[in-house]
């Protein structure tokens, strides 16, 4: 869906009414128009989920693994590998900026 196209339908979804209709004993008595706020806000959400505007969703993810150094999966024990020296690194980074008194809390 175009940008414009849905812009345009954003603007008629604001508007859009319907009409009630108050009835006695089978007749009308009271007939009343209003914005129809459901049918605004479903419209509004499935353009901007279809457009991707809204931040994607968070999922939280828990697990406890126990694993002994060498039984990694090769590709998961270079993984382990290489943030443990990036770890490294940034820990003696920050002790070294400390030492020439660069404080970076």
């Amino acid at each position: 869906m175009p940008d414009t196209l849905l812009a345009e339908k954003h603007k008629e979804l604001l508007t859009v009414g319907r009409k009630i209709k108050k009835t006695r004993q089978g007749e009308v008595i009271e007939e009343i128009e209003e914005l129809d706020t459901n049918a605004i806000k479903s419209g509004l959400d499935m353009g901007y989920k279809l457009k991707g505007h809204y931040a994607p969703e968070k999922h939280k993810i828990e697990a406890e693994i126990e694993a002994k150094e060498g039984e990694f999966h090769p590709e998961d024990e270079e993984l382990r590998l290489e943030y443990k020296k990036k770890l490294l690194e940034n820990i003696q980074k920050r002790a070294k900026d400390k030492e020439n008194g660069k404080n970076n809390n």
